[in-house]
């Protein structure tokens, strides 16, 4: 069984990817804190040879989190995504003065393999991916792949 679970806080990434592809690993060099409705929008630049996030304010659109990239950005060296407890879930290259908007999903997809933690894939390399759904209101499902290779989704009770 393989439990799987998270906190409802929601967060801005950014990492030194290079040109983002399957099989490099994102390696977060910030993680800031951020909400649907709030602080939802942030702005990527570099100084002093690090990226950074600044000015972190609310958007004009609920629900969508934003990353702006100043001129500071360079071309296919940094990567932005979002996530949830602490871990990256999407993330996109991001080329200078461009924005990139996320929404976060009520879906996700599970697999198994030789992976590692925040390897970037595309879906068509995962082994038989199994797509889950999140009812409203609850953060925490087990999932289960069964010696058949099917899988089991149980909700976790409290």
């Amino acid at each position: 069984m393989i439990p799987i679970s998270w906190e409802s806080a929601v967060y801005f990434f950014w990492a030194k990817t290079g040109k983002l592809k399957p099989g490099i690993t994102f390696n977060a060099g910030e993680a800031l804190v951020t909400g649907t409705k709030e602080n939802n929008k942030v702005t990527l630049t570099k100084q002093g040879g690090s990226y950074k996030f600044i000015n972190q304010t609310a958007s004009d659109f609920n629900n969508y989190l934003t990353v702006e990239a100043d001129e500071a950005i360079v071309f296919n060296e940094v990567s932005v995504g979002i996530g949830m407890s602490g871990s990256c879930m999407y993330a996109s290259q991001i080329p200078p003065k461009e924005s990139i908007s996320f929404s976060l999903p009520s879906k996700y997809m599970v697999t198994f393999g030789d992976i590692e933690q925040g390897e970037v894939m595309k879906n068509s390399e995962m082994f038989d991916p199994l797509m889950i759904e999140f009812p409203q209101g609850v953060f925490s499902l087990n999932v289960t792949l069964n010696n058949d290779k099917t899988w089991t989704i149980s909700q976790v009770l409290d």
